[in-house]
């Protein structure tokens, strides 16, 4: 699933995420094939243009990550909202986790596994940024999900 999926999601019953989705792994795959080809002489250029090609990366994945968990809190809000405004005599299914909480659940562990492959390219979350924004948005996210 890809993180533009998740939009379609919002409305279809899931599964709790127990795993990364597969698109977080081919997120640096580029890079890697990079590494793997650069020429010797280039090596202390590396470092420099690694964090840059991570940076750029990271930076439009926090911005669709946190467009997605917007969306997934206006729909939560909206299905609040209607919820309260029907004060229906039906009981909902409050057993489980939401699928909002199952969407945030998702995304929080493709952030770790991000952050794992960032880690893997010897690239601390410390020397960029939007790596510690990520970060913090995964956390929060998980937190979010699990606590409710």
């Amino acid at each position: 699933m890809t993180l533009c999926g998740y939009h379609a999601c919002l409305r279809t019953p899931l599964q709790r995420p127990t795993k990364p989705s597969s698109y977080v792994g081919k997120c640096l795959k580029p890079l890697r094939a990079l590494l793997d080809l650069a020429d010797p002489h280039l090596l202390q250029y590396q470092g420099a243009w690694k964090k840059g090609v991570i940076a750029a990366v990271t930076n439009r994945y926090h911005e669709v990550t946190s467009e997605v968990l917007t969306s997934v809190k206006r729909t939560e809000d909206s299905l609040l909202k209607l919820k309260r405004n029907r004060r229906s005599q039906v009981t909902s299914n409050t057993s489980g986790m939401s699928d909002d909480n199952k969407i945030r659940l998702q995304l929080a562990l493709d952030i770790e596994q991000y952050l794992l492959e960032v880690s893997s390219l010897q690239v601390a979350n410390e020397d960029v940024e939007s790596l510690v924004k990520l970060s913090e948005i995964g956390q929060n996210a998980k937190a979010v999900a699990l606590a409710q």
